[in-house]
């Protein structure tokens, strides 16, 4: 591990146009000043000395000069070297703070150790500044391991440690004391060097080992100014290796890769490289980008995003780490021209995002000129009423997540394309504002809020007496508020709203173990008892893998008429429901099967009917299956999916998005995806995500399956994404879904 030391600071080279007299202050990085520094002013082409000063004790100087074109030279006891930069002289009488900043020469001392804490004879220790150019320095280490600088410029640095043979080792450092180091070396380093379209080292470039096994973790490290990132030596097999180059100037964002064998027997010095090469990046996208009125805009922000990553898609290398995709981006010119350069062929979405509004659309790099129109942007500013039903005004509401309070009910937003209204007793609404391509400001009609309804009652059990531990939910269709809940109070009572006067409300009683479910009609009236069923059965599940061993922990729901009733046994194969008698669905979810060896595949089983008589228990052995078919579905971004369904056999497109749950609740078998995550080790950290822009589906019983995405974004509030693609799976190879959520494999419906 490299830790950057500070030991200093920072150099400014400012060019200064003065009059005829030159002041200033020479001062290091703490502002502490250099007393008694010697000055001089040559001319530039001549070199010849035509002022000079001394510094005083607050390090302060200054001279007067003629007009013209100078090297200032800076001499002082403390500086390792002299310091020179150039320096212009306009006419006139005004006078002007020159502030120089410079590095004192300091000794910096220290002691190597080696992994075991034994002191490192013969080392080397290299130091390499971050924020000043200064060429790197190294020391070697005497018999007890002790380095010595005596006289180096002050600012952060890296600090470098090498074993008698020249092979870096990863290290750690700590200050001892004032300007003393100790840096303690450890395992060897295999360096990875990244260069450029031309060859050139680069600095800040994200680089990724990743090893064939996907229950590896992946080694992070990013290049340093030699363009070489350290990781430690790694065992023999396969690996990809791959880099991400990152500019935050131009949003350029490029990645490339390739695999590389590290061999028995190999030596440890040995270097990887990895460059990027100009040829892959040979393509333009060109275009101009207009209002909805037709003008063209300047100084409007293109992106474009490649859809597809640029290394392989099915195999076991591949892991999330593959995002983000390459991008590049460049602002318009005065006439709403733009070119991106450097990019490689493919398909890209090009966002374009100005004051005056936002367009999304795909391109293909290399192709003709391409026309970009935006969608008109959100008003400036939206003005109205809030009233209820009768034409009243609501003086106190939410508009969004401000609190409003007026007399007449009025708001005032800003640069909104959306509102939502919410008022206590009323139905959350929710308000489009009408775009526009000026941003002009908009009155709105008045936003007619809905007075709710209010359920009351009681929920009880089969002997009458209050039923607690529960919560109470209420749902609807086109419902856009937050759900509305409650705890059922110690006399099993509930009052629930507001909910809509007009619609059928589904309650939904939840407590640890189980759900109960019961519409209610827009015509009821009263009071409304709810009753939980008596327990009278019992159900015992075991859970086999598909060799037939028990699996350690498993999840089982039942549901039928009555509800759903589930229990999680984290250590036994074995679980115990009790539940009222009745015809149920079963579904069980397990973990990996313990002898096998892909224990990221999580056993599978298809859903089983039985009927559960009262008084008795009922026991069913249900064994998983499994099969030699392979799935892999690929999401277009981490943010972008909200869940994955993939159901055996070809099913039809549903009509809204909550309906996918149906699926679930007919007792289709959704398989579960394999649990694997990814690890990655950094210089300093490590972190365990799971893949979410992944996910793989191993062991499939071949046949037909269909598989949804759906995202709750869509373009109108209220709606979201649905993709949808039917595939064959059959035999080891692996299928893959590439999820995009436009085009004819996807509609936008309503939640």
């Amino acid at each position: 591990m490299r830790h950057s030391v500070a030991l200093c600071c920072l150099l400014l080279l400012p060019t200064v146009a003065l009059g005829a007299r030159v002041s200033g202050t020479v001062v290091d990085a703490r502002s502490e000043p250099f007393t008694a520094a010697a000055l001089e002013l040559a001319r530039t082409s001549s070199g010849t000395v035509v002022a000079r000063a001394k510094s005083d004790e607050d390090g302060q100087f200054g001279f007067d000069v003629p007009p013209g074109h100078y090297r200032l030279r800076v001499h002082a006891p403390e500086l390792c070297a002299p310091h020179e930069q150039s320096l212009t002289v306009a006419k006139g009488q005004a006078v002007e703070t020159l502030p120089l900043q410079l590095h004192r020469c300091v000794r910096v001392t220290g002691r190597a150790l080696g992994s075991e804490g034994a002191p490192l004879a013969g080392g080397r220790v290299t130091l390499h500044w971050l924020q000043a150019r200064v060429p790197d320095q190294t020391a070697t280490t005497d018999a007890e391991g002790r380095f010595d600088f005596p006289r180096i410029p002050q600012g952060r640095v890296r600090v470098h440690l090498m074993d008698t043979t020249g092979g870096e080792l990863l290290s750690t450092v700590r200050m001892t004391a004032p300007r003393t180091l100790e840096v303690r070396g450890g395992a060897r380093v295999l360096p990875i060097l990244i260069r450029g379209f031309g060859g050139e080292p680069l600095e800040g470039v994200e680089v990724l080992l990743v090893p064939e096994p996907r229950d590896g973790a992946n080694l992070r490290r990013h290049t340093d100014a030699r363009g070489i990132a350290g990781v430690p030596v790694q065992p023999p097999g396969r690996y990809r290796l791959m880099a991400t180059w990152y500019r935050k100037d131009d949003g350029f964002h490029r990645q490339t890769w390739r695999d590389v064998e590290l061999k028995p027997g190999a030596p440890e010095s040995s270097r990887l490289e990895l460059r990027f090469e100009k040829d892959a990046y040979s393509t333009t996208l060109s275009g101009r980008v207009r209002a909805a009125d037709g003008t063209f805009l300047s100084d409007a922000e293109v992106t474009a995003i490649r859809r597809t990553r640029s290394v392989p898609l099915d195999d076991d290398f591949l892991s999330e780490d593959t995002w983000p995709y390459e991008t590049a981006t460049i602002r318009t010119d005065a006439e709403g021209r733009f070119t991106l350069r450097d990019l490689r062929e493919g398909e890209y979405t090009l966002t374009a995002t100005h004051a005056r509004g936002y367009g999304e659309a795909l391109a293909v790099a290399g192709t003709s000129h391409f026309e970009f129109t935006l969608d008109p942007g959100c008003p400036s500013s939206a003005t109205g009423r809030v009233v209820d039903e009768h034409g009243a005004p609501v003086r106190r509401f939410q508009m969004l997540h401000l609190d409003v309070e007026d007399p007449e009910g009025r708001f005032h937003s800003k640069g909104q394309c959306q509102l939502f209204f919410k008022a206590k007793g009323f139905i959350t609404r929710e308000v489009d504002v009408p775009r526009s391509s000026t941003q002009a400001p908009v009155s709105l009609p008045d936003v007619v809020l809905t007075r709710g309804r209010t359920l009351a009652g009681r929920v009880v059990r089969a002997d009458g007496r209050a039923a607690l531990g529960y919560t109470l939910s209420a749902e609807w269709p086109g419902n856009v508020a937050d759900s509305v809940s409650q705890p059922i109070d110690a006399s099993g009572r509930f009052s629930l709203g507001p909910l809509p006067r007009d619609t059928e409300v589904m309650l939904t009683l939840r407590s640890h173990h189980h759900v109960l479910r019961q519409r209610v009609p827009p015509s009821h009236e009263g009071e409304l008892t709810l009753h939980v069923p008596a327990f009278d059965a019992r159900l015992e599940v075991r859970a086999l893998s598909a060799t037939g061993a028990p699996l350690a922990e498993v999840e089982v729901t039942a549901e039928g008429a009555a509800g759903a009733f589930s229990v999680r046994a984290s250590n036994s194969h074995e679980v115990d429901l009790e539940l009222p008698s009745g015809l149920y669905q079963v579904r069980v979810t397990g973990k990996a099967d313990p002898k096998s060896a892909s224990t990221a595949v999580p056993a599978r089983f298809f859903p089983w009917k039985v009927q559960v008589p009262g008084q008795g228990t009922t026991t069913l052995e249900l064994r998983a299956v499994q099969g030699p078919g392979a799935l892999r579905v690929l999401l277009p971004a981490w943010s972008h999916c909200d869940e994955i369904l993939v159901v055996p056999g070809e099913h039809s497109w549903p009509d809204q998005l909550g309906a996918t749950e149906d699926f679930r609740d007919t007792g289709a078998h959704v398989a579960t995806d394999d649990d694997r995550e990814t690890v990655n080790v950094g210089a300093e950290l490590m972190s365990i995500r799971m893949s979410s822009i992944m996910r793989d589906f191993s062991h499939l019983v071949p046949g037909t399956y269909t598989v949804f995405a759906k995202s709750l974004k869509g373009d109108t509030y209220g709606r979201g994404m649905l993709f949808r693609e039917v595939i064959q799976v059959d035999g080891p190879g692996r299928q893959l879904v590439q999820v995009r959520f436009e085009g004819p494999q996807a509609r936008e419906l309503p939640w």
